[in-house]
């Protein structure tokens, strides 16, 4: 017998679907790839720059056909109600750097528990800031993992995984290739916030951190003077370099 589908459960054809099936409370959502791009600054009430604000826990994947899967232009933000998050099999798309960040906890959020945040199986291109951005001191996260992601072209106005505040247990990056763009590769900002581990296995770079103005490393996770810090970090990387490729500067000995 096959797995029970979810009764909450719905496919959409469009993104107009895909916007009923959010506000009627759909947990588990599938986009069909039948060729439409679901782009949702088309939505009136999303506005134009495509970022819809999340209110309710959500699995939202695509179709896999032929190989590929459909495309998302636009971003989400984590608002209350959301305590569970899982994206996958997407292309997620920023339309050159119109959109800022593919998924944010914004500053003015409300106290919110989050179980996990996971991202798994996506390309990922054209967001002008970060992939993730986490600048909420509100939102408390247990396990945020971002795995089998390619992601390229992405801007430089953030970094592209930065987190300026909030509570986050574990973070693993793992298995994914990020190429041409960003800032900051890796953020963790020292506000105060509590990271227990973050793992960074498997990923290939290739001419990543290249705003040479304002880049502050591949790995800025700055522990150092934490005065309010109340975890630990246990910092670990396995980094595979592009062929032809020795070394990576700013990479900092892990401690």
């Amino acid at each position: 017998m096959g797995a029970t589908r979810p009764t909450d459960a719905f496919t959409a054809s469009n993104v107009e679907e895909f916007m009923t099936a959010l506000a009627a409370g759909k947990t588990v959502i599938t986009l069909a790839n039948n060729g439409t791009v679901y782009d949702l600054r088309t939505i009136e009430e999303v506005g134009s720059n495509g970022v819809v604000t999340l209110t309710a826990d959500l699995t939202l994947k695509g179709e896999k056909r032929d190989g590929g899967y459909p495309t998302l232009i636009g971003g989400f933000k984590i608002g209350t109600g959301v305590t569970k998050l899982a994206v996958s099999n997407l292309v997620l798309n920023g339309d050159n750097n119109a959109v800022g960040n593919f998924l944010e906890a914004p500053a003015d959020t409300e106290a919110i528990a989050v179980s996990s945040i996971s991202i798994r199986n996506c390309e990922a291109t054209g967001y002008d800031k970060s992939f993730f951005y986490g600048n909420s001191a509100n939102v408390t996260c247990d396990v945020l993992t971002i795995k089998n992601i390619f992601a390229h072209n992405m801007g430089t106005g953030q970094g592209t995984i930065d987190v300026r505040a909030g509570t986050y247990g574990t973070v693993v990056v793992e298995n994914s290739t990020w190429a041409n763009g960003g800032r900051d590769w890796l953020r963790f900002d020292d506000k105060g916030e509590t990271t227990h581990s973050v793992l960074v296995k498997n990923n290939t770079f290739a001419n990543v951190n290249n705003n040479t103005v304002n880049a502050n490393g591949m790995l800025y996770v700055r522990k150092t003077g934490m005065g309010n810090y109340t975890g630990s970090v246990e910092l670990t990387y396995e980094i595979t370099l592009p062929e032809g490729v020795t070394n990576v500067s700013n990479l900092p000995t892990a401690t």
